[in-house]
C-alpha cells in the first residue's frame, strides 16, 4: 500500500526540503496578506507599493519557499510558522 503521507505536499507544490533563505519583513507582510486573501491590487494599496513591487515580493517569495504557486507558499508560511 502507497503511503499517501506526502501525497498533499507533492499536489501543492511544497518540496520537503524547504530553503535557506530566510524571507525578509516585508516578504513576511506580503505572504500573511496572501494568506488573508488579498490580492496584488490589495496588497499594494496596502503597503503603499506599485503592483509591480507586489509582483517582485511575490515571485521573489515562491524561489525562497521553493513553491511552484501562492497557496503553496501560504502552506509552507504555515508549516514554518511564518504565517500564524
Amino acid at each position: 500500500m502507497p503511503v499517501i503521507g506526502n501525497r498533499w505536499e507533492d499536489v501543492m507544490g511544497i518540496e520537503r526540503s524547504g530553503t535557506n533563505e530566510h524571507l525578509s519583513c516585508r516578504e513576511q507582510e506580503v505572504l500573511q496578506l496572501i494568506a488573508d486573501g488579498y490580492r496584488s491590487g490589495e496588497i499594494a494599496s496596502q503597503l503603499v507599493l506599485a503592483r509591480s513591487t507586489v509582483k517582485a515580493h511575490v515571485e521573489t517569495i515562491l524561489r525562497k519557499t521553493n513553491s511552484h504557486s501562492r497557496a503553496a507558499a501560504v502552506a509552507w508560511g504555515f508549516r514554518t510558522g511564518v504565517i500564524k
